[in-house]
């Protein structure tokens, strides 16, 4: 059996940006995209009413929570004039985020009618406290002479004292602006990774998250196109993630398996360790490329040195089986642990085998019940068959010393 990684799906809502990212958990259902919006818009009308209650008190999070309900409608109904009452309600409380979010809703004529100078007003309010993203924005009305009369000292000043910032929050939010753009603000992936990474370099958990996953999650075609142009500098996540679409057939796309290694090789060679994974696959099945068991144990290894624990256990399968390598026991034993202590229950089913069977260790029955009881409690029904058949062999001192084992396992191990 090839095991294949698991990436975890990011989704990004308006009312706040969350990224959903389930626990790793190999050999188990994964709930689809589909599942968590359906779920996320059956709660939304709970939801409301409990910002509502606090927006009526005045706190101004949730008034802005409740106006972006409002302008989505989902799972409820949408309204345009309760979304501007309560995002002018924060607003008028001096709050920067509501000022500029209203004066966007000015500008972009879709919750209230389009209105530049209003825009503008409200921008200036929101950039006289040091929003960011109000400077910029306001930096580009006088550049454009939208709004405001045209004056490039105006815009100059604005657009410099947007980018003067040196806190990871503003850094964060300009890079934001550039990688979804605006009416006013053209996307720009190039800057949006740079201002990210400045962000992230000072331990920005968000930027770290939208510089490493959620900047390449878009399947635009103006997003692809942007890919192409950072995986040709060198980009690694760009390669590797414009390689996941060209190996999938999707993001507007073709499947094309001989993109897919050109751009896996070239994050590869770079040291990333997810292409390394894909290139043992592709060599593996032969996807793409010859296939050739040798090319698959080079990438894996390197892959499996970095932790990765899909190309660990595919490893530990290589040298048990003999393939693209000496058949080595002791080999398969060691890549099968590693990955079995970071919990993948294939690799711990395995594992328990091996104890059971003694290759490439002292046959062990109290480790092979451990490992086969914690397999199990991963979710692997076959190893709750070995682990039963095992037990049929042992002592009830063995088998009790066996569960204490796999219970200081898992406490040692909890939940990530």
């Amino acid at each position: 059996m090839l095991v294949k990684s698991i990436y975890p799906h990011l989704v990004l809502f308006l009312t706040t940006i969350q990224v959903l990212a389930p626990a790793y958990a190999q050999d188990q259902p994964k709930k689809s995209m589909d599942e968590l919006m359906a779920k996320f818009e059956e709660t939304a009308p709970e939801r409301l009413q409990e910002y509502l209650k606090a927006a009526e008190k005045g706190e101004i999070s949730s008034q802005i929570q409740a106006a972006y309900m409002y302008v989505e409608g989902k799972g409820i109904d949408q309204d345009y004039g309760k979304a501007a009452k309560w995002m002018r309600e924060a607003a008028n409380q001096g709050d920067a985020d509501a000022q500029y979010r209203l004066g966007m809703f000015y500008y972009k004529g879709e919750v209230l009618e389009r209105n530049p100078e209003e825009a503008a007003k409200w921008w200036r309010k929101a950039a006289a406290q040091g929003d960011v993203r109000a400077e910029f924005s306001l930096g580009q009305l006088y550049k454009n002479g939208k709004g405001v009369k045209r004056d490039e000292l105006e815009a100059t000043k604005w657009i410099q004292r947007a980018t003067s910032h040196s806190d990871s929050s503003s850094q964060h939010a300009l890079g934001t602006l550039y990688l979804y753009g605006s009416e006013i603000v053209e996307v720009d992936f190039r800057e949006a990774k740079k201002w990210l990474q400045l962000s992230a370099d000072q331990d920005h958990y968000q930027a770290k998250i939208f510089l490493n996953s959620v900047m390449y999650g878009f399947d635009t075609p103006e997003a692809i196109e942007w890919y192409h142009k950072l995986a040709g500098e060198g980009d690694v996540l760009a390669q590797f993630y414009l390689g996941d679409r060209y190996y999938n057939g999707e993001g507007g796309v073709p499947q094309d398996f001989e993109n897919a290694t050109k751009l896996y090789t070239s994050a590869a060679e770079q040291g990333h360790a997810s292409s390394q994974e894909k290139l043992g696959q592709m060599f593996y099945l032969g996807e793409g490329v010859p296939q050739d068991y040798k090319e698959a144990v080079k990438w894996w290894t390197l892959a499996a040195e970095q932790g990765d624990v899909s190309s660990q256990t595919n490893l530990a399968q290589l040298y048990r089986d003999g393939k693209g390598v000496p058949q080595d026991n002791k080999e398969a034993v060691k890549w099968y642990t590693l990955a079995a202590e970071q919990g993948m229950a294939y690799a711990q089913l395995h594992l328990g085998i091996m104890y059971y069977n003694g290759d490439g260790v002292l046959q062990d029955y109290v480790q092979a019940h451990m490992w086969s009881n914690l397999s199990s409690a991963n979710g692997n029904s076959s190893a709750r068959e070995n682990r039963d058949k095992i037990s049929k062999l042992m002592t009830s001192e063995q088998i009790a010393e066996a569960q204490k084992l796999a219970q200081e396992w898992l406490e040692q191990h909890p939940p990530k």
